[in-house]
Formats: structure tokens, C-alpha cells, sequence
């Protein structure tokens, strides 16, 4: 009788480490479906960032280059003022014609500065540069309205507003 207990409490101890055994690798790939998964969500979100970072970067080069061009615009503006200001009295000390003076500065600021009217409404506060084509050509309203460019036809990626000083 006692051989025949023994014999039993081995196999219920074979069942047991066997059922035992079974929830352990069903745990154990439960883990490891679960770490491949994190793995696979790590990645992701690593080349996430990655593009991310690109877009950030590529931002960052285009508002270095709005700025640029905004200083650009303005001390091209601040010219034409200067020119408008004083370049007048000169010519006019110089050819003794007051028109043709006159004439003769309007189009070579014309030929070389255009006129600064909104392309669309004709508003003469032209305050915003279009891009990515960076077209000084509209006022606030408008610019913010377009979907293209009325200048060059090309698609607004987005607006910059300058301000003059």
C-alpha cells in the first residue's frame, strides 16, 4: 500500500510539474511576444523621432532663410527710401528738370524695386512673403487666403508676415 501511495504522489508530482512547466513557457512566450512587441514599438517610435528631427531641422533652415530674406527685404527697402529721400535733389541739382529727374528715378526704382501694392487687392501695405517661393506680393488678408502664389502660380506651403521697420 505504501509503494503503491508513493507511487501515486510521483505521478500527481509528474502531473503537477508538468502543468507547471506548461504555464511557465506559455508565460515565458507571453514575455517574449511582449518584448517583441516593445521592440517593434521602440523602433517605430525611434524613426518617429528620426523624421521628426529631420522636420524640425528642415523648419529650422527654412525660418533661417525667411529671416535672411526678411533682413534682406528690409535693408533693400531702407535703400529705396534712402534713394527716394535723397537721390530726388540730386538729380535735380544734376539735369535741372524736375519731371525728368523725377521720371528717370521712378523707373530705374521701378525696374529694380517693383511697386509694393498687394497683387490681389491692390492694398499698398504689402506685408507678406509667400512660401516657399518667397514672394513679397500680398497684404495680411490676402496672403492668408491664397492657396497659390499669384505672382509664380506655385502652392502656399505657408505665409510669413514682414514688418518693416
Amino acid at each position: 500500500m505504501r509503494l503503491a501511495l508513493e507511487n501515486e504522489i510521483s505521478l500527481q508530482n509528474e502531473a503537477l510539474l508538468n502543468i507547471i512547466e506548461s504555464m511557465a513557457s506559455n508565460a515565458l512566450m507571453q514575455k517574449n511576444d511582449e518584448i517583441a512587441h516593445l521592440r517593434l514599438e521602440l523602433q517605430n517610435t525611434q524613426e518617429f523621432l528620426r523624421a521628426t528631427l529631420q522636420d524640425r531641422d528642415g523648419w529650422m533652415h527654412l525660418t533661417a532663410d525667411a529671416m535672411e530674406t526678411n533682413q534682406l527685404l528690409i535693408s533693400q527697402f531702407s535703400s529705396v527710401q534712402g534713394t527716394n529721400a535723397h537721390g530726388s535733389s540730386n538729380d535735380l541739382e544734376s539735369t535741372g528738370s524736375c519731371n525728368q529727374a523725377l521720371n528717370i528715378e521712378g523707373q530705374a526704382i521701378e525696374r529694380t524695386y517693383p511697386s509694393l501694392v498687394c497683387k490681389v487687392c491692390s492694398d499698398p501695405h504689402v506685408c507678406t512673403l509667400i512660401l516657399p517661393c518667397r514672394h513679397l506680393c500680398t497684404c495680411k488678408s490676402c496672403g492668408a487666403n491664397l492657396a497659390t502664389c499669384p505672382i509664380c502660380y506655385s502652392a502656399k506651403v505657408d505665409v510669413i508676415e514682414v514688418r518693416f521697420v
